[in-house]
């Protein structure tokens, strides 16, 4: 599965890292008393969170493959084993026959 950058990636893209991501959420654009906070451009917003919906579809996807292959896996050996003990209970009944008919 192809790994898409995250936001971190994206957003030193831009020159920009997670102290300054930081100092913007807590209001501080990290300059001393200068007040004024960066903005993240709407469109590399969007398509951090389009790509963070991919990556979570993509994740959501191989988890449902493999519970579906474990499903299959088991159904598969539960079938096995009810034939086998058909096969059991079908020898012993035909030997404790023999044993009667004795």
């Amino acid at each position: 599965m192809k790994r898409g950058r995250g936001a971190a990636d994206l957003l030193k893209m831009e020159g920009r890292d997670r102290s300054q991501e930081k100092s913007e959420r807590d209001g501080h654009d990290g300059a001393a008393g200068s007040g004024t906070t960066m903005r993240v451009d709407p469109a590399v917003l969007g398509s951090m969170i389009g790509q963070k919906e991919r990556e979570l579809q993509d994740m959501n996807d191989l988890r449902t493959r493999a519970l579906e292959k474990a499903i299959s896996d088991r159904d598969s050996h539960l079938e096995e084993a009810k034939t086998r003990f058909m096969q059991l209970r079908d020898d012993f009944q035909y030997n404790l026959k023999l044993l009667e008919d004795r």
